[in-house]
């Protein structure tokens, strides 16, 4: 009587093992990973219409004519032309002919503020801490708009305006970031 259960008992729970997980695999929600990886826009902000990720080197030169200053290193090119900021230029890297970051400065000549950036983008994604954040001038991210800026969000000051191909936040601090945290520390 015991083995006639088993012969039973065996394909009913075999049954039940491949039922209930076909159900989890239905129910389950379809393309998460697909949804995350096609969150990220293949274009983002641009400068004068030079775009991180599309725009090449001779895209940059046509637009903003010749460099002040250059350098190469291996397929790494920085191209710096002048800014409203007499002490910093604006910055335009380059790997391989491509552009791929834009650091432009921004002083008050520039009329641009953090509510000018909030009406364009929107409200920002992440908050990083850096050099300046003592004196609360945090950068503030939109890593899938591919833009960034370093102000203060109490006076409205924007010293920097980031550019770049859109991106996670987590690549972000990677390649553009690293001197960068989520927390604010004292000595920061």
């Amino acid at each position: 009587m015991k083995t006639k259960y088993k012969k039973i008992l065996i394909p009913l729970f075999l049954i039940s093992v491949i039922s209930i997980g076909y159900i989890i695999l239905v129910s389950l929600p379809k393309g998460n990973l697909q949804k995350k990886t096609s969150s990220i826009p293949k274009t983002g902000a641009s400068y004068n219409d030079l775009t991180p990720g599309v725009s090449t080197i001779d895209d940059v030169q046509k637009t903003l004519g010749t460099p002040v200053k250059e350098t190469q290193n291996d397929a790494v090119t920085l191209l710096e032309y002048e800014s409203s900021n007499p002490n910093f230029n604006n910055e335009f890297n380059l790997r391989s002919g491509v552009l791929y970051f834009v650091k432009q400065q921004v002083t008050e000549s520039d009329k641009i503020s953090i509510t000018n950036i909030n009406e364009k983008y929107g409200s920002y994604e992440y908050v990083l801490y850096g050099p300046l954040s003592t004196s609360s001038f945090n950068l503030y991210v939109y890593p899938n708009k591919g833009v960034a800026y370093v102000g203060n969000q109490y006076s409205g000051i924007v010293f920097e305006i980031w550019y770049f191909p859109p991106t996670t936040i987590e690549d972000f601090k990677t390649q553009y970031a690293s001197d960068y945290t989520e927390t604010l520390r004292p000595s920061q």
